[in-house]
Order: structure tokens, then sequence, then C-alpha cells
């Protein structure tokens, strides 16, 4: 049933993220990636966990360039699959800019397997992905569960970039499911 439930609830939002354009798009995008810069977990962080966006999610292009800039250590995930299992989880890897990044599983831009790896416990902030979140930190994910195994293990403070539109009153969870510590919306 709460299957059901995200299943339709992803399709509506992506559709709606995919036809979001114009002027509201940009300043919304603009006012959130102004209040991530102004955190007082991000002027304190040294190690920065990001996802590579997709074209029609909020922009982390430029915060990676801005953290990059000021010496920050940045680091994104890489799918792995562990052999032993059968099982995929998410692997961080350091990048120094934006042209190290590949096309990875599922299209999703990826650094290089041979560059640095970090353990998600040794990042001191984390920006998460989601189709939508509470204001109390729920998240709706893709589906595959990567950062919710992340979350489990990370320490710090993680963060949901989101449009205002992706704010929702409830979300539907099950109890593997992992909150985010803060959400930034644009208004």
């Amino acid at each position: 049933m709460i299957q059901k439930e995200k299943s339709r609830l992803r399709e509506k939002l992506l559709s709606e993220l995919k036809s979001f354009t114009g002027e509201k798009r940009i300043r919304q995008n603009q006012e959130i990636q102004k209040k991530f810069l102004t955190l007082s977990e991000f002027a304190t962080a040294r190690t920065i966990g990001f996802f590579a966006s997709e074209e029609f999610e909020i922009s982390t292009d430029e915060l990676i360039v801005k953290s990059l800039a000021i010496e920050k250590r940045v680091f994104l995930p890489r799918i792995k699959k562990h052999s032993n299992r059968q099982q995929t989880a998410l692997e961080f890897h350091e990048i120094k800019n934006l042209t190290e990044l590949e096309i990875g599983k599922f299209g999703i831009r990826a650094p290089r397997e041979d560059s640095p790896k970090i353990e998600i416990e040794e990042l001191d902030l984390l920006v998460v992905p989601g189709l939508a979140f509470t204001k109390n930190g729920k998240r709706l994910g893709r589906g595959g569960g990567f950062f919710d195994c992340v979350l489990k293990k990370f320490l710090g403070v993680s963060v949901g970039l989101v449009f205002d539109f992706q704010v929702l009153e409830k979300v539907p969870m099950e109890k593997w499911d992992e909150r985010v510590t803060k959400i930034l919306v644009g208004d």
C-alpha cells in the first residue's frame, strides 16, 4: 500500500519537476543556493558530500564550484556493486572540479572510480537529493534506497534542497526511510 502511494507521488513530482521552468525556477534555485552558502554548518565544514544534480533538480554545480574555490574538500557518490552479495551501495569519491565527473549508472554524473574515497562518517555536511520533503525532514527519494543507507551511517548535518512545491505536509515513510536534518526551500 505504501509502495503504491510512493510510486504515484514519485510520478507526480517528477512530472512537476520536469515541467517547472522559467523565471520562478531560476529565482528559487538562486535563493536556495544563497541559503546554503550562508549556513553555519557550511562555514565550518571541511568535507562536504554533494550529489551531481540532474537538469530538473536544484543545481548543485554552482555550490560545488564555490565550495572548491574556498578549499572545501568535495565528495560525490558513485554506485558500487558489492560482488559478494549482489547489493549496490554508494561510495563517496573526491573531486577537484566538475570536469572529473563521468556518466555513471542510471546516466547520473559520478566521480571516477580511481579518485580518492572517504567513509561516510568522515563527511561534515551532506546534501541529499529528494523528490519531496516535509518541514521536519521526512524525505521521498527516487526509490533505490541509496541515500537512506548513507543517512543511516552519516553523523553530520544533512540538507535537502527543494523548490517550494516539493515541501509536503506528509510523505509516506517506511521503517528504513531516513530523514534529513534540514531542508532549504525556495520561496
